[in-house]
């Protein structure tokens, strides 16, 4: 057991440069492969909150046995996936980096997810004193990878001319929400970094909000269709139920109700779980 440990800690932590195959030219690239990266590249977005959500959880004692194992099976992931998106993988229809910009943006996150890698992984990491220096560097590594996601979009449109990049990247974006929520009420709780964590949680707010009404009915302004099968409106439905059960569980959170940092590790698993199906559909759809 300690050996197969070590063995994962050796991957989670080893440098994320991977040399890329070679790439194959942008126009090339098929609209489902671009889908499947666009939706891993995505799903990077909310790893990057996510694993900081479980570590608050332990910081506040929530099944902190579970929630440290799952930050090193969420960082593993996150290392495993960035070296997907950059040398290719054909199994998942992922192709290596497809343009020079797309390799820039993903050689950029690098840095950024060194350090905050290497601040959750050390030791007093749930210290109330070293939270909002894990908040900075948080928002650093997302702040990268945001732009990472954003250039596959543009990339994608560029060579496909449709608007499939930015459906499944806003979707996609959903399930970063739902964490980024999570995990600034609990810095909030913490009382960490909580003026600037108010803010944040405010615009997260919001923009799921918005994002949520533009993916369930269409937005022309933001050049989002509205779905036309049965299975993602029903989807969409179910999202918004939870959303709007999820925001009041917030508020319990961020007023100190300390019985509702459980209901929040729970619920916001739900909300990951529906929003990551939501994106799933929408990808299927260009398959």
């Amino acid at each position: 057991m300690r050996c197969a440990l070590l063995a994962l800690l050796a991957l989670v932590l080893a440098p994320l440069f991977v040399p890329a195959a070679a790439p194959l030219a942008a126009a090339a690239v098929a609209e489902k492969s671009w889908a499947a990266a666009i939706n891993v590249a995505g799903r990077q977005r909310m790893l990057s909150q996510k694993m900081f959500k479980e570590m608050l959880l332990v910081h506040h004692q929530v099944d902190p046995d579970t929630h440290r194992t799952a930050v090193t099976a969420t960082i593993a992931l996150f290392a495993d996936s960035h070296r997907r998106l950059v040398a290719g993988d054909p199994e998942q229809d992922i192709p290596a980096a497809p343009t020079p910009e797309v390799a820039a943006a993903l050689a950029a996150i690098d840095a950024p997810w060194a350090a905050f890698r290497d601040g959750l992984t050390a030791p007093g990491a749930t210290d109330p004193t070293r939270l909002a220096a894990l908040a900075a560097q948080n928002e650093a590594l997302l702040s990268a990878v945001a732009a990472m996601v954003e250039t596959y979009e543009q990339a994608q449109k560029a060579a496909m001319g449709t608007a499939t990049g930015k459906v499944i990247n806003w979707a996609g974006r959903q399930r970063m929400l739902s964490q980024r929520m999570a995990k600034e009420a609990l810095l909030i709780a913490a009382g960490a970094d909580a003026a600037a964590a108010t803010g944040r949680l405010a615009k997260a707010r919001a923009l799921f909000a918005s994002s949520h009404t533009a993916l369930s009915q269409g937005s022309a302004e933001a050049g989002i269709p509205a779905p036309a099968e049965a299975p993602v409106v029903r989807q969409f439905a179910k999202v918004g139920d939870l959303w709007t059960a999820y925001q009041g569980l917030l508020d319990r959170v961020v007023a100190g109700d300390s019985a509702a940092r459980s209901e929040l590790a729970e619920a916001s698993v739900r909300l990951l779980s529906e929003t990551n199906r939501a994106t799933t559909l929408l990808e299927a759809g260009t398959r």
